[in-house]
């Protein structure tokens, strides 16, 4: 199986990377080399504003898939950055229809459910509230299914993302900022203890991409979340705990976004997915890779 990826150098992609089967063999768009060395795995240097900076390695690759993670910017969802995601993954959608890669995979999110409704969410988005971040995947996702709609040989899965967490998270994110937090202070202190998401693992996230990749069966949207909702609170209780320091609770009710979590039939019946990594599992794990990788520094 040959993938052309864009992103594999992000949260998300590095651990595809990692986890990949053999027999998976990958194209990976990057703008500076990376110097990684992986079986499986050859850089192009290029970029997705360009696309005849990588065209001619893809036309040699010839693909059976494109992976699809890369998102310039993140965690900033500025409109300008929103808006240059939408041209560069159209600009990029054009060169695999006139070099007829016939499956296409990309990443969502669960703001393509907008900021309004709470509870267990579907397939099917909602227009209510939805921030522009949002607004944009939805754009993204009517492309991909109208060029699905117009060639024969195209197909392609949409999978919406939920709260992925795990080592290698931007610095702001919620597990990092907390350990950064104990380290310096001697203990945990939670803005919003009461908010709550569909917290999944980086490592089961992974695990459904590369599933996808292998069974070309599937095709659609899918939503990829634990199907459990967990307060901030939850886990900053595990910090806490496993790095033996307080924990101090501001007394706002400030809930942040609603409370939203995936519904899993879909994702179960189609890739057979059961969460392998559990939240105090997962959370335990990722404090403790942050924390033997600052004694790797020192």
């Amino acid at each position: 199986m040959k993938v052309f990826i864009t992103g594999a150098k992000g949260f998300i992609g590095r651990e595809v990377l990692r986890a990949a089967p053999k027999g998976v063999v990958f194209l990976s768009l990057v703008r500076s080399p990376s110097g990684l060395n992986a079986p499986g795995v050859k850089e192009v240097v290029g970029d997705l504003e360009n696309p005849s900076s990588y065209e001619k390695d893809l036309v040699t690759f010839s693909p059976d898939v494109c992976l699809h993670l890369a998102w310039d910017g993140l965690p900033n969802h500025s409109d300008s950055l929103c808006l240059k995601n939408l041209e560069m993954t159209i600009s990029m959608l054009r060169l695999l229809i006139k070099h007829r890669v016939p499956r296409f995979i990309s990443t969502g999110s669960c703001l393509e459910f907008g900021l309004a409704g709470s509870g267990m969410v579907s397939n099917e988005p909602t227009r209510d509230q939805v921030p522009l971040f949002g607004i944009i995947k939805q754009s993204i996702h009517e492309v991909v299914k109208r060029i699905d709609s117009e060639n024969s040989f195209f197909s392609y899965v949409w999978l919406r993302i939920f709260y992925s967490y795990g080592y290698g998270q931007h610095s702001g994110a919620l597990i990092p900022s907390l350990v950064q937090q104990a380290q310096k202070n001697g203990y945990v202190s939670p803005r919003c203890p009461a908010a709550a998401h569909d917290f999944i693992h980086v490592e089961d996230v992974a695990r459904v991409i590369l599933s996808i990749i292998l069974n070309t069966e599937i095709k659609g949207s899918l939503n990829v979340g634990s199907g459990v909702l967990s307060t901030v609170e939850n886990i900053s209780m595990i910090v806490a705990r496993v790095l033996g320091v307080g924990l101090y609770k501001y007394s706002s009710d400030f809930l942040g976004p609603p409370a939203i979590w995936a519904d899993r039939d879909r994702l179960t019946s189609t890739v057979g997915f059961f969460p392998l990594i559990g939240l105090e599992q997962g959370v335990t794990k990722t404090i403790n890779a942050y924390v033997n990788s600052d004694r790797n520094k020192s």
